[in-house]
């Protein structure tokens, strides 16, 4: 029964490693902004490490509800505890680290701390998410560099999208303002000279109100191939100076989240999961446009991109978990099944969602056994 127990809090010690990275990003890549690659580093860094933090039961009374804890080497741990932090890395390791053999990383020499698989939006909010900047850190010189490439190409594409936008919202205007006879000025419409219906001027009486409205009849004006050269151009001066003050700009944490309680003002001392994960990022956001306002745009489009674009920050993880406990309900209560009470039907979920689990886990038993056996 000892030994019950002990493998019991050596196992409780991996899953509570592990929390966070269950917690934070879900499943889906899109959706996990920056926490997912800090998670998954977080994680395995505090699986490497040489102790664990365990509960302690000689001085756990069973009635606080957060137990006491002490640090234990994982020397000292059962064998089938190091067997299940072992398993548990190299679970960790192959779906996100591009392990695809039968060894941890550690144990095949290789490196110290494995590589982060990335997608291109991981990366991207790596760079802007103030939230993770610097913490954990997950991107090498390397990688930085090649994630600001990816950002710049980004930022570019967004800021040629942006201003297409604006010029096909100024030609619709111009198509209203020439059938009604007024006057409006336009950042797309030369300024006529004279009033009340000048604009007229513009169009030559053979061009249809389209062909005129994109430019076609307008004197001076780029075609929008040309205008998307002078934007890209921009945006490439552009990207970099927002990017440069993005990253000098340092919150005011305690100021905009005045009601969390934050270990620290100091952005570097702020833990990323204990103290911004559940912090609301559209606090942020406003604090930062409101910086943005003072100071003559110096962000350029990134809180822009970081609300309307892939690249979002803070985006709302999506309720996959949620939607696969209600999946596994609809199987177990169907027409037949319809008189169950709500405890049963939850435990019958939990063991529906676990199956593969515990099937797992009850084959890796039945090895350990023979080999305690064959040992004996």
């Amino acid at each position: 029964m000892e030994e019950d127990w002990n493998f019991s809090v050596e196992v409780e010690a991996v899953l509570q490693i592990s929390k966070d990275n269950v917690i934070s990003p879900q499943h889906e890549k899109k959706l996990n902004a920056a926490f997912g690659p800090v998670a998954r580093r977080y994680t395995h860094k505090k699986l490497a490490s040489d102790r664990l933090s365990i509960i302690n039961m000689d001085t756990w009374d069973g009635k606080s509800k957060i137990s006491p804890r002490i640090m234990m080497d994982v020397n000292d741990m059962s064998t089938e505890g190091r067997i299940c932090r072992k398993r548990a890395m190299l679970e960790l390791e192959r779906q996100f680290f591009g392990n695809d053999g039968e060894e941890i990383f550690e144990d095949m020499m290789t490196v110290n701390m494995p590589e982060v698989k990335l997608t291109s939006r991981e990366e991207v909010c790596l760079v802007l998410d103030k939230q993770t900047i610097g913490r954990e850190v997950v991107l090498d010189r390397e990688q930085w560099k090649h994630a600001t490439m990816i950002y710049k190409t980004a930022y570019i594409n967004f800021y040629v999208s942006q201003k297409m936008f604006e010029r096909k919202k100024d030609r619709e205007r111009a198509k209203e303002y020439v059938v009604a006879g007024t006057l409006t000025l336009t950042s797309n419409l030369k300024e006529p000279t004279a009033e009340g219906n000048a604009i007229y001027d513009l169009f030559s009486d053979d061009e249809s109100v389209e062909d005129k409205a994109d430019g076609g009849g307008m004197t001076g004006q780029l075609s929008e191939e040309q205008h998307q050269v002078v934007d890209r151009m921009a945006a490439n001066t552009d990207a970099k100076k927002a990017l440069k003050q993005w990253l000098a700009w340092e919150p005011d944490w305690k100021t905009i989240y005045s009601s969390a309680n934050l270990s620290s003002n100091a952005t570097a001392n702020l833990h990323p999961f204990d103290d911004l994960m559940n912090l609301d990022m559209y606090d942020l956001m406003n604090a930062a446009s409101d910086y943005n306002n003072l100071h003559d745009n110096v962000f350029g489009l990134i809180i822009m991109m970081g609300k309307n674009s892939p690249y979002q920050l803070g985006a709302l993880n999506a309720q996959s978990f949620v939607e696969r406990m209600n999946s596994h309900g609809n199987l177990i209560v169907d027409k037949n099944r319809m008189c169950l009470d709500d405890d049963t039907i939850d435990k019958l979920v939990v063991l529906k969602t676990n199956s593969g689990y515990m099937e797992n886990t009850r084959d890796q038993c039945a090895v350990i056994k023979n080999l305690k056996l064959s040992i004996i």
